[in-house]
């Protein structure tokens, strides 16, 4: 057998050497292309005492290198030349270059922490890598520019009209100048806490609280006594009220403290004759809030005392007092007294004081008027003392008779402080 073998082999070395066959037919490599392993090539030199050997370590790595069939998946296979694949990637890690804005990606493989990104056309997403400082607020810098950030700052030289309701919270206190401060409605300053309401109903100080920011100042003048008669055909007129006025004003336009005098009510008459004048009330030298003039008395058709005349901020009315020719007093801010002809009642107010009732000689007498927020009117008799008029800045009533008119009623002042 061996020896068969021997004549074959040397018999195909014979038949290669004389027919000059090329040494690549006989290559592993023509017929088995590089897939899944390498192998030894035979070539001219190799020597056919060698050629079994090498054989059989091709056939054994072929055989250990060989791509299986499946039905899903070639397990052994990680590359191969011009390899196109479809579908969704699940599992792996992406290794490959960035993504770049045309296919979806951003075109970028790393960003500032906290940046914001801007987009760029097609080039890669822009990173602004300034952050600002804590309460900056990015601004646009217009067409072809990057934002920017910014401070918010107000423009003071602007006017502003708030329509709803804004709150101020800062512990910073300025100082500035209001020239013109008007609060209608149901608006309120909601930056400012009310700290204190206090209420003068005698002279006295106010004392500037530290830290105050504005205070609200409320005034009434006194109200003038009710005239007397004693008989005849004279008549004797209801006082008038005193008149109410408010102010806002700046604690920087305050002294440390401010005198507050109040209006003296007109004292009430004994004698024949026209009521006495309430006292004007002051706060300092910042607001004076003027009295009610005293009823006639002492003859016939006396006039009512006029309510204060001096009238500001609140609608600009003031109180008229009845005429000597008979009417009521006048309904106003400040309430004039009635007239004693045919005694009439006292003028109604709505801030002010109210004026005093009138007596006449018919005799009949007539009540005071009322206030809203002042004091009323007192009323007018023909027997016994008058009423006084009600604080602050009721006018007194008159009087026909041999007792005493109605005296007119102090001012008052109420300062509310807010900080």
């Amino acid at each position: 057998m061996k020896q068969n073998l021997k004549t074959i082999l040397i018999s195909l070395l014979l038949i290669v050497t004389v027919l000059n066959l090329p040494s690549a037919w006989f290559s592993v490599t023509k017929y088995f292309p590089k897939l899944g392993t390498s192998v030894t090539e035979i070539a001219v030199t190799t020597r056919l005492a060698d050629y079994p050997a090498i054989q059989n370590t091709n056939v054994n790595n072929l055989n250990a290198g060989k791509m299986e069939i499946s039905t899903t998946t070639l397990p052994l296979l990680t590359t191969l030349a011009n390899q196109t694949v479809t579908g969704i990637l699940t599992t792996g890690t992406w290794n490959a270059d960035a993504v770049t804005v045309p296919f979806g990606g951003t075109g970028a493989t790393s960003f500032t922490q906290y940046g914001l990104l801007l987009g760029s056309s097609t080039n890669p997403l822009h990173v602004l890598t300034d952050l600002g400082t804590s309460g900056q607020t990015l601004t646009s810098s217009g067409v072809g520019s990057l934002p920017s950030w910014t401070s918010v700052s107000v423009n003071e030289t602007l006017d502003f009209n708030w329509t709803g309701e804004h709150t101020f919270a800062t512990t910073t206190t300025a100082t500035s100048t209001i020239t013109d401060l008007t609060i209608t409605g149901s608006n309120k300053i909601s930056g400012l806490a009310m700290a204190s309401s206090t209420t003068w109903t005698a002279s006295g100080t106010y004392t500037k609280s530290a830290n105050v920011v504005i205070i609200f100042v409320q005034s009434w003048g006194a109200g003038g006594s009710g005239g007397k008669s004693s008989g005849g055909s004279d008549d004797a007129g209801g006082g008038g009220g005193g008149v109410y006025d408010e102010r806002w004003i700046l604690a920087s336009d305050l002294g440390s403290t401010e005198t507050i005098t109040l209006g003296t009510g007109g004292a009430a008459k004994s004698s024949v004759g026209a009521g006495n004048n309430g006292g004007d009330t002051t706060f300092g030298s910042l607001l004076t809030t003027e009295g009610g003039n005293g009823g006639g008395g002492g003859a016939d058709n006396a006039g009512g005392g006029s309510g204060g005349t001096k009238f500001v901020n609140i609608n600009g009315l003031y109180g008229a007092g009845g005429s000597n020719a008979g009417e009521d007093g006048i309904y106003s801010a400040a309430g004039g007294g009635a007239s004693g002809a045919s005694a009439f009642i006292g003028g109604d107010s709505y801030y002010g004081g109210a004026g005093g009732g009138a007596a006449s000689n018919n005799p009949s007498f007539a009540v005071g008027g009322t206030s809203a927020f002042g004091g009323d009117g007192g009323d007018a008799t023909n027997s016994g003392n008058a009423e006084n008029g009600v604080q602050p800045g009721g006018g007194g009533g008159g009087h026909f008779g041999a007792s005493n008119s109605g005296a007119g009623a102090d001012g008052q002042v109420i300062v509310t402080e807010f900080f």
